[in-house]
């Protein structure tokens, strides 16, 4: 039996409002993930009395695919007109995931363990943004042409300098022009100065390699790559498996200090790593058993 919306007038909570600019940043999110990044410290059952009321209120909606369990809540056309009130000047009005496990994966990626903690003059630019904003919208380190999108950019603090980290997620084949043409994007933007690649297979990786290669590119050195399922397994300390970095973490390149739990987090009682939250398929309080890290939700979604 659906469920019936609800018509309703009342304003909205500035939690509700952080929700839903999540959710239009990253463009889709499990449970687990909202909690502990809206809303860290407050209890389970609470926020999802509030998840519940913004899906009655017709704000935001279930997504799936039809082979998997894993439920993720994405914005409706009502909850992007909420936000987007003019304040926005998109060039694109996008609020929808365009591929549910790329996108996802896309922001499990580049969030990674900064959903638990943040570190100072650290930001962050989602696809969504660089996609949907218009270049003077957004900040000065981005490239300033959009040629190609990448996956994600995000800015970290490294020795007193800023540097610049671009995600690929690459689920699927694509063709040797395509990925020349992304590999020279992103060699030519001296904006951009690592890029990381997380790649389905070791096939897809010799793809790409090859065309850093094979016509020299003036900054190899820059691509670094790491597998799907190492990620899942290890989140952020899996590591490299070409490039300058090779044998090494995520973590190295970042230069930010693992960390197995936040201390000033508390859903269980010893807090999980943030992989293991993003690929929880916990979907309400009812069916809360904590979190386990050897699961994998999204195994369906991915190609």
């Amino acid at each position: 039996m659906k469920t019936k919306l609800k018509t309703s007038h009342r304003v909205l909570t500035r939690l509700d409002v952080k929700i839903l600019e999540f959710l239009w940043k990253w463009k889709l999110a499990n449970v687990m993930t909202l909690l502990y990044a809206t809303a860290p410290r407050r209890s389970f059952w609470r926020f999802y009395r509030m998840l519940r009321r913004l899906y009655l209120e017709g704000y935001i909606r279930e997504v799936s695919d039809s082979k998997s369990s894993v439920l993720m809540w994405t914005l409706t056309k009502k909850g992007f007109q909420y936000i987007n009130d003019g304040s926005m000047e998109l060039v694109q009005r996008r609020f929808q995931p365009q591929a549910l496990a790329h996108d996802y994966w896309a922001m499990a990626f580049q969030l990674g363990e900064f959903l638990l903690s943040l570190p100072k003059n650290t930001e962050m630019v989602s696809e969504q943004e660089f996609t949907a904003k218009e270049i003077a919208d957004l900040p000065s380190w981005v490239p300033q042409t959009k040629e190609h999108i990448p996956d994600g950019l995000t800015r970290i603090e490294k020795a007193g300098k800023f540097e610049v980290v671009a995600f690929e997620i690459e689920l699927s084949t694509k063709s040797d022009s395509r990925y020349e043409e992304m590999v020279r994007y992103l060699d030519q933007k001296e904006e951009i100065n690592w890029v990381m690649w997380l790649c389905a297979d070791e096939k897809i990786i010799q793809k790409i390699t090859q065309q850093i290669v094979a016509v020299r590119r003036r900054r190899p050195s820059i691509h670094h790559f790491v597998l799907k399922r190492d990620v899942q397994d290890h989140g952020w300390s899996a590591t490299f498996l070409w490039g300058e970095f090779a044998g090494k973490t995520v973590w190295t390149l970042l230069q930010q200090q693992p960390r197995s739990q936040a201390s000033h987090i508390h859903v269980t009682s010893t807090s999980p790593r943030a992989m293991t939250i993003y690929l929880s398929d916990t979907k309400s309080p009812r069916k809360f058993k904590g979190l386990s890290a050897s699961v994998d939700p999204l195994r369906v979604l991915t190609p």
